[in-house]
């Protein structure tokens, strides 16, 4: 199968965002390591352990769904199963990874303002550890049952393509309800909080036109979160549904839709990042000068 043109543009500009992302991931840790502190320490270690999240969930759906489903590396695919292995390891626990990483960086955000003080005695870096560590942990163990189920890479007569997928359906049909979790929780927690932040910003920026600005660009990306976890949940709530009724050609069309979705709101987030920061367009602008 050929790659559309429109996944060709799609993918060029997730590599030209992941190309912003990890020079944002590596100045904010360089920032973390000199103590320079332009960021609160305490949610650059969420970031920069979401932006790692973001850009693997990314290339996991671009190897076990996108080249799969454009006939890419066949004969690899069909020869090796250590290709398997690793889907049952990182596909939809780095998905998952990625949505409660956007879950918690709202919340340290929502934290910040409402209760400023407790935030910064409380909220600590031992914290932020401590909650990515809990993720992780929490990640894996819903998705435990994966590694006693059969990754099988299999040709669909129906819809004409290759796929990965999981053996016996009723573990398919598991990986998604905890997907779907997932995504409605992310989607009410960030729409939720949101909602409070901007009731906040409202109040405290309406007369400050600087800081009303940056903290647009804030809300701005929040807004977005919130709408892209949307749409990820009724893709995903759509796509449990062409399971159970084996439906596999409106899983194969949901799947198209889907596993764009998220990697788009992941491919905002470096962009979303420069704008709202000085510090970091000035020095990502002299890195570049510096290239060229």
């Amino acid at each position: 199968m050929s790659i559309p043109l429109y996944e060709y543009f799609i993918i060029s500009f997730q590599i030209i965002s992941f190309f912003f992302y990890i020079i944002v991931i590596l100045i904010l840790a360089i920032d973390f390591y000199n103590s320079t502190e332009n960021f609160n320490p305490s949610f650059t270690v969420l970031f920069v352990f979401n932006g790692i999240s973001d850009i693997l969930s990314t290339i996991s759906i671009l190897v076990f769904r996108k080249i799969v489903e454009w006939n890419i590396w066949h004969e690899y695919f069909i020869n090796n199963n250590i290709i398997l292995y690793f889907y049952k390891l990182f596909f939809f626990q780095s998905i998952v990874l990625s949505i409660s990483g956007y879950i918690t960086i709202t919340f340290n955000r929502f934290i910040s303002i409402y209760a400023p003080i407790t935030f910064k005695n409380i909220w600590t870096t031992k914290i932020s550890l401590v909650i990515i560590l809990s993720q992780i942990i929490i990640c894996y163990l819903c998705y435990v049952h994966i590694f006693f189920s059969n990754i099988i890479y299999v040709y669909d007569n129906i819809v004409k393509e290759w796929y990965i997928t999981t053996e016996p359906l009723y573990y398919s049909i598991i990986n998604n309800i905890i997907l779907l979790i997932f995504c409605v929780t992310g989607t009410i927690s960030n729409t939720f909080l949101n909602f409070l932040i901007w009731k906040k910003f409202k109040n405290i920026f309406k007369n400050q036109d600087k800081e009303n600005s940056k903290h647009t660009t804030i809300f701005l990306y929040m807004c977005i979160t919130s709408f892209f976890l949307t749409i990820a949940t009724v893709q995903i709530a759509l796509r449990l549904n062409s399971i159970i009724i084996d439906n596999n050609e409106l899983r194969n069309a949901i799947n198209n839709y889907f596993f764009y979705s998220l990697p788009l709101l992941s491919s905002l987030t470096p962009f979303i990042m420069i704008l709202h920061s000085t510090y970091l367009r000035n020095t990502i602008y002299k890195f570049i000068c510096n290239i060229f």
